[in-house]
This record gives structure tokens, C-alpha cells and sequence, in this order.
């Protein structure tokens, strides 16, 4: 429910936008499936990382 009132919002984004997610694949993964039918690619820099991981990945690029 949340994805299809939020993904609406995506049809009105500039066509080569690039959205980039860092939360885990449970808290975008239903946007995902309605991402594929608009312009707009998608970034997922952390996927597959642990949240020990993702901390670490976050300090490296913040530095």
C-alpha cells in the first residue's frame, strides 16, 4: 500500500533522474517493481551489506 500511494510520485520525476537507496532491500523492494516502468535508474550501493557492514561502508564514505 505504501509503495503504490508513494510510487505515484516517481511518474513526475525528470526522465535520467537516478534514485539511490541505502536502507535494506525490505524497505524499497516494492518500489522497485514499479520503478521499472518509469525513466528513473536506480542506485543500491549497500545492497547485500550486513548492518555492521553498512556502518562501515557509511564512515568510508564520509570521509
Amino acid at each position: 500500500m505504501w509503495a503504490r500511494s508513494t510510487g505515484g510520485s516517481f511518474w513526475s520525476l525528470e526522465a535520467g533522474t537516478t534514485l539511490v537507496f541505502y536502507a535494506r532491500r525490505a524497505y524499497h523492494e516494492e518500489l522497485l517493481s514499479l520503478l521499472e516502468e518509469t525513466t528513473v535508474s536506480v542506485q543500491l550501493p549497500a545492497e547485500g551489506l550486513m548492518i555492521g557492514e553498512r556502518l562501515q561502508w557509511f564512515c568510508r564514505e564520509a570521509d
